[in-house]
């Protein structure tokens, strides 16, 4: 994040690579759009370990995570490194 990104921000809106993938890398620019990695968390681990340098005080963060994800996992890092987590909306897709 930090070589596009400057200053800091009241609201962060992320909808990330979330899609558990293969571990071969993935070649077409949509496929690179879902490929989260083997757990799916690959970026958005990165995205939580960077997100305090670009928050002002009064942080809120809206992020897409899909359930094959993980979103237990994703809760707890989140609350592992300072975050109060609420889960605001939840839909079920057919994929």
């Amino acid at each position: 994040m930090s070589s596009v990104i400057k200053g800091k921000f009241d609201l962060i809106v992320f909808n990330p690579p979330y899609l558990p993938s293969e571990e071969e890398k993935i070649d077409g620019y949509i496929d690179v759009a879902w490929d989260g990695g083997p757990s799916g968390r690959a970026i958005i681990n990165r995205f939580s370990d960077q997100v305090n340098d670009y928050l002002t005080e009064e942080e809120r963060i809206l992020l897409l995570v899909s359930s094959l994800t993980g979103i237990e996992q994703v809760i707890a890092r989140m609350e592992s490194l300072g975050f109060v987590v609420d889960e605001i909306m939840g839909e079920k897709h057919f994929f």
